[in-house]
């Protein structure tokens, strides 16, 4: 079929004056925050906004906030699929300015990074089935938990994860799971006034190389039913009571631990907790397992393993 050279050339030009369209959609921007900022505001780096929450109004999926050194007494709700990052951990701080709510708030695709946060009800909140992550930041001195992640889905294309950051100095625990898939890397996790890791029955966990320390309740508390958790090459030590506090209730699931220092705890090392008489020691043999590279579980004041421990609801 002949093509006219009109033809040809306009559809050419069509194509000419399109691309640019779908380019420029396809923009990801950069706005820019400082709590210096005066005179005219457009998100610029020139003409930052004074407040993180002016800029998440501009913000759309995709796009990335930058926010300079200095302390915004806010309360933040990341939107979905933006990003949020500070000038460091130690020189952003997010310090809640309503106490009664999550100093931050995180939606699906978001991610936070490089910010201190501090001072809300909890530290960070991962609303229901929304994929997160948090990396390199500091959270602390909140009054209930330093991470609390809604119940969610279990798949992968849902995971929270936590990476490299500093929890500390919580009211409650550092992290707080409901079911859900979390992946908990490479964080100290210290002086929390409860638990360092909570895990809810149902929740599908990778625990690999954190530091959990000095804690006032267990270093992790963890339910074996219907959960699959690896833990692998962390520390658990000095717990004002287990290492790691893993209870069931007798329904299956798995938790495998590997290459883990599990010391210096105020009660046990390792502490399997029995929610029903049905739960035998068989059952514990089959469902906690220590598959791969040896632990090491010393000079904890009970004893290194517990046997069988009912406590009955």
């Amino acid at each position: 079929m002949k093509i006219s050279r009109k033809k040809a050339i306009f559809t050419i030009a069509c194509a000419v004056f399109i691309l640019p369209i779908v380019a420029f959609s396809s923009h990801k921007d950069t706005i820019w925050v400082d709590c210096d900022a005066n005179g005219k505001e457009d998100g610029s780096s020139k003409h930052p906004y004074e407040k993180i929450s002016d800029a998440m109004d501009e913000a759309d999926s995709g796009d990335e906030i930058r926010v300079r050194d200095g302390e915004y007494h806010e309360n933040v709700k990341i939107k979905s699929g933006v990003k949020l990052k500070g000038s460091g951990k130690y020189e952003t701080i997010i310090k809640a300015k309503h106490h009664d709510k999550p100093a931050v708030t995180m939606k699906h695709g978001s991610k936070i990074s490089e910010v201190t946060v501090k001072n809300g009800e909890s530290g960070i909140k991962v609303e229901s089935d929304g994929k997160a992550t948090i990396e390199d930041c500091l959270i602390k001195r909140n009054d209930r938990d330093g991470i609390e992640i809604e119940k969610g889905s279990t798949l992968e294309t849902r995971r929270v994860l936590v990476y490299e950051s500093i929890i500390k100095e919580n009211g409650r625990a550092g992290i707080n799971s409901k079911k859900r898939r979390v992946d908990i890397a490479k964080n100290q996790i210290y002086e929390n006034k409860s638990d360092g890791i909570r895990l809810a029955s149902g929740t599908s966990a990778w625990i690999n190389n954190n530091m959990v320390r000095d804690n006032k309740g267990s270093g992790l508390v963890a339910t074996i039913d219907f959960s699959d958790i690896w833990i692998k090459d962390n520390q658990f030590r000095d717990s004002d009571r287990e290492g790691l506090e893993i209870s069931s209730y007798g329904n299956p699931g798995k938790i495998n631990i590997q290459k883990s220092k599990i010391w210096q705890n105020s009660r046990y090392g390792i502490a399997r907790v029995s929610r029903n008489t049905s739960v035998t020691m068989d059952y514990w043999n089959k469902n906690l397992t220590y598959n791969g590279l040896p632990n090491q579980v010393a000079n904890n004041v009970l004893g290194q393993i517990s046997g069988n421990i009912f406590v009955l609801n």
